[in-house]
């Protein structure tokens, strides 16, 4: 079933801009532009104030950095990649800087899952800093055995349901292994949690971590 990818789209805008050269540096210096996104009530602390890298646009969410970099690739190369990568329904017509949350666009598990195997099998054409690039602000967690990618989404749907996401790869020694999971849930800390800790629960099961 295709569902919001909510931040999961992070992904995608970040290879998308990466790849672009509109943003030609994760190191560089990001803010939020609050005269074209005014601070909102339910906006995380440190949106409005603090600076980030690109990794830390990534890793702390920040929807209306974001929103900037979509802007600024342009609903030309936005949708000449999400041809590329075939991702979702591909639909960016309800608004190019937040398409992705709760609007248009709509992917599946099995979808991302997917668009993640044909990246790192180098499908796409990218060059390979972006990939390393991306691998970077994805580490959540490399130690000795094994190196976890991963990001979170949630969105706020009808009836004050959220669509939470938690969708990345492994890598160990016995290869790259993918997974997508999604909850229909409401919007609670615990559920928020639930994610991550179901994701992790099947991946031990399955010999992953």
């Amino acid at each position: 079933m295709r569902l919001t990818p909510a931040s999961t789209f992070k992904i995608a805008n970040s290879l998308i801009a990466l790849e672009t050269r509109t943003i030609t540096d994760i190191h560089q210096t990001l803010r939020v532009d609050l005269e074209k996104y005014p601070a909102q009530d339910w906006w995380q602390p440190g949106w409005a104030t603090e600076t980030y890298d690109l990794r830390g646009a990534f890793q702390n969410s920040v929807f209306p950095i974001y929103r900037s970099i979509a802007s600024n690739i342009g609903e030309a190369d936005m949708t000449r990649y999400l041809s590329i990568f075939n991702y979702g329904n591909q639909d960016i017509s309800s608004g190019i800087d937040d398409f992705w949350v709760a609007g248009s666009l709509e992917i599946s598990a099995i979808e991302q899952v997917e668009f993640l195997r044909s990246l790192l099998h180098g499908d796409f054409g990218l060059a390979e800093s972006t990939l390393n690039d991306l691998k970077e602000i994805m580490t959540v967690e490399d130690d000795s055995t094994y190196s976890f990618y991963a990001k979170t989404g949630a969105a706020l749907v009808e009836d004050m349901r959220v669509i939470y996401w938690y969708v990345g790869f492994v890598e160990n020694e016995n290869g790259i292994h993918y997974f997508a999971l999604n909850l229909d849930a409401p919007p609670t800390p615990e559920n928020a949690q639930l994610r991550i800790d179901l994701s992790r629960n099947y991946l031990r099961q399955f010999g992953v971590l």
